[in-house]
């Protein structure tokens, strides 16, 4: 063999293993990133400090988006700015989205953004998690049918869940399949948890 096909061949073989690093480095950064996506206003700080928190210590970088980039401002009147526009998120540069409550919520359940969000990190096979009045969020966009899935403990709020043809389940976190749902903020750690331990299986 000459010494310029062995070279040929040594670069072929340097490049195919340089270029599968590269490939599983994207893909172990995908799957380190999680989505938390928060109302403008009105959003509950609590769930969202303690979600990131755990998330963070668990070895995932947290995006937190909302509808835009101006500042978001919490229940508790905590001020905060988002790092993207949930518009500009996409499902490939994400492990997950979750969606957190508050009664700012209330004004997504039929926002046809965060409808095609949801849809979109399903349809990729994305782990999706909400916690109070964001599930329904999901029901309306189609994603909690034939799924089990709890909500906060109110008769009408438990009314959306089946509305979107949800199986409501009266505990305080829902795993099924690849969505986590929770019921409040006061269970916000174990809703956390359960996204945590459902990301370290894949």
């Amino acid at each position: 063999m000459s010494k310029v096909n062995l070279l040929l061949i040594c670069l072929l073989v340097l490049g195919t293993a340089t270029a599968g690093r590269g490939q599983r480095s994207a893909e172990s950064g995908q799957r380190s990133k999680v989505l938390v996506f928060i109302a403008q206003k009105m959003f509950r700080e609590q769930a969202l400090e303690l979600t990131r928190k755990q998330l963070s210590h668990a070895g995932y970088r947290v995006t937190v988006a909302a509808a835009e980039t101006t500042i978001a401002v919490s229940m508790n009147q905590t001020v905060i700015r988002p790092d993207i526009a949930l518009a500009d998120a996409c499902a490939d540069s994400f492990a997950a989205l979750v969606l957190i409550g508050g009664s700012g919520m209330t004004l997504f359940w039929d926002d046809s953004v965060v409808h095609a969000r949801c849809r979109e990190f399903a349809e990729a096979d994305r782990l999706l998690g909400s916690i109070g009045l964001a599930n329904v969020c999901l029901a309306r966009a189609g994603l909690l049918e034939g799924h089990k899935a709890t909500i906060f403990p109110h008769r009408a709020a438990v009314e959306h869940l089946l509305e979107g043809g949800a199986y409501y389940v009266p505990n305080p976190v829902v795993v099924d399949r690849n969505i986590i749902t929770a019921d409040q903020t006061s269970h916000v750690r174990g809703f956390a948890k359960a996204i945590v331990t459902l990301l370290d299986r894949r």
